[in-house]
């Protein structure tokens, strides 16, 4: 059903982010190679910059303090999703494999939206915190319980940890040096008695009658049916051992909320930029317009193109 509106506040406060997401990346990717991968994130910024100005200016200029960064309701996190996707192979500025970085433009590009959101932003379980009915299909209701997650940060990993992450094609298995060698036991069987006897080559966990065990291939299953992208095969689970493995470089990148290796910004820093780039437009933009209800009201002659356009 598409509804119509005279009220831009509407516009925002109904935004569907998978959208505008998919819509922001797609139409900025086409650019390529004509713009460099520098001068196409600085567009994704202003992209993004824009929204917010608009967003301020139109509905919460009111509402909100002088100076205080305010992003829409339904597009909240579009800030954390466009620089994830520049922390992605596809616009990394730093050099990459020729292939991994067409991989990654041709995930951003064909990916449906709901997809997209994950490989920009995985989920992240952590072990030790499983409950007992976790990772379990309720047979009344057909639910199926999921594990709490955590944000992207490596303050989300717990020393003698356990973690998976997901982003919708690889799963990562990451354990801490001082991982207790009974849950190892419990994960890779009874000859595992240590860290550094775990074979970060076997991609699969073997069928143990183990809570852990199974609450894990569980949830495996769970995300490969619903939000892998070729769901008709197994997730691979990929070892990474603490200070040990190649695969925890890859892990660790997944970590978009933190500053990454290509020094792109951490997420708070990312904000500060953001917050310096929407002041910088209020300050030039056009005189305030009134509030959008005094023209209604008054029948003011004020389209609402016109008053979303006034920048």
């Amino acid at each position: 059903i598409v509804s119509v509106t005279e009220r831009v506040g509407d516009v925002f406060a109904f935004a569907d982010q998978d959208t505008v997401l998919g819509l922001i990346l797609r139409e900025s990717i086409s650019r390529l190679p004509s713009t460099n991968l520098v001068a196409l994130k600085s567009y994704l910024n202003v992209q993004v910059a824009d929204i917010n100005t608009r967003y301020r200016k139109l509905v919460s200029s009111h509402g909100s303090l002088p100076g205080q960064l305010v992003f829409p309701h339904g597009l909240k996190t579009l800030p954390m999703f466009i620089l994830s996707a520049e922390k992605t192979g596809a616009l990394k500025e730093k050099t990459v494999n020729s292939d991994l970085r067409v991989e990654s433009l041709y995930r951003l590009k064909t990916y449906p939206l709901d997809k997209l959101s994950l490989y920009l932003y995985p989920v992240l379980f952590n072990l030790f915190e499983f409950e007992t009915g976790d990772c379990e299909t309720d047979q009344e209701t057909g639910y199926f319980t999921l594990p709490k997650t955590y944000p992207l940060a490596r303050t989300s990993l717990a020393r003698g940890g356990v973690h998976l992450i997901f982003n919708g094609e690889e799963a990562y298995l990451w354990l801490h040096s001082d991982v207790n060698p009974l849950l190892l036991q419990d994960l890779f069987g009874p000859t595992v008695e240590c860290l550094a006897q775990v074979d970060p080559k076997n991609n699969f966990l073997p069928e143990l009658d183990t809570e852990i065990s199974l609450q894990l291939r569980n949830l495996c299953k769970y995300l490969s049916k619903h939000y892998r992208v070729s769901p008709n095969r197994s997730i691979p689970l990929k070892i990474c051992r603490f200070s040990m493995d190649r695969s925890e470089y890859d892990f660790l990148e997944l970590f978009v909320e933190d500053k990454s290796s290509d020094l792109s910004p951490s997420y708070p820093d990312y904000l500060r930029t953001l917050h310096k780039l929407i002041s910088n437009k209020l300050e030039n933009a056009a005189p305030a317009l009134p509030k959008e209800s005094s023209n209604l009201d008054n029948g003011g002659s004020s389209t609402f193109a016109q008053r979303y356009l006034h920048f």
